[in-house]
């Protein structure tokens, strides 16, 4: 999508902000995780900081992809990016209390309609407007994953109890269904859009 030159200079920048972020994050989590990434503890914490992980690198490459076709026009896209990088922090840091970071994937997937929104709102007008009949799939996972994330995290402390058999990396089966579920709906919020392309 084509943008006036002042609007490309600014998402530059916004961009790489949001670059540096990303990469601090990830990078101050390596250490900060040390004890169980080198070697590989098979702990269910580790299993938990994997999904941690795919949430933030799939957003990140995600991320660079929705910027590419649509530039940010003004301030308010790049304020919910410093939001999600900030949910994005905190959902690396509470890899060892489950509830906790099935409790931040709402609040994730919320923003991501937020900015949906204001993308919408800062293309609604002029040649390189944005059409909603090209994006229905992309438009339509959003809402419809965040009350999948809000469900799996009304839904596990319900089924949880801590007297239930430990069957894998010190995970019960409650906690396998709750962390599949969860990385499926990551990995549905990325993938749908680009399937939508190929077959359009």
């Amino acid at each position: 999508m084509s943008a006036d030159n002042p609007s490309q200079e600014r998402s530059r920048v916004y961009v790489d902000l949001v670059d540096i972020v990303f990469a601090i994050i990830i990078g101050v989590s390596f250490t900060d995780f040390k004890e169980i990434l080198v070697p590989p503890t098979p702990e269910f914490t580790t299993v938990t900081l994997l999904l941690a992980y795919v949430t933030v690198v799939a957003s990140w490459v995600g991320y660079h992809r929705a910027v590419k076709d649509h530039v940010h026009k003004n301030v308010g896209r790049f304020a919910i990016d410093l939001i999600l990088l900030y949910l994005y922090f905190v959902l690396i840091n509470t890899v060892g209390n489950l509830t906790a970071l099935l409790g931040i994937f709402p609040w994730i997937f919320g923003f991501y309609m937020i900015w949906m929104l204001m993308r919408f709102l800062e293309y609604r007008k002029g040649p390189d407007r944005f059409k909603i009949r090209d994006h229905v799939i992309g438009i339509i996972r959003a809402p419809m994953i965040f009350i999948g994330s809000v469900a799996v995290f009304y839904y596990y402390p319900i089924f949880y109890s801590s007297e239930h058999e430990r069957v894998l990396y010190n995970g019960t089966y409650v906690d396998w269904a709750a962390w599949s579920i969860t990385l499926t709906l990551v990995l549905l919020y990325r993938i749908l859009p680009e399937l939508a392309k190929r077959k359009s």
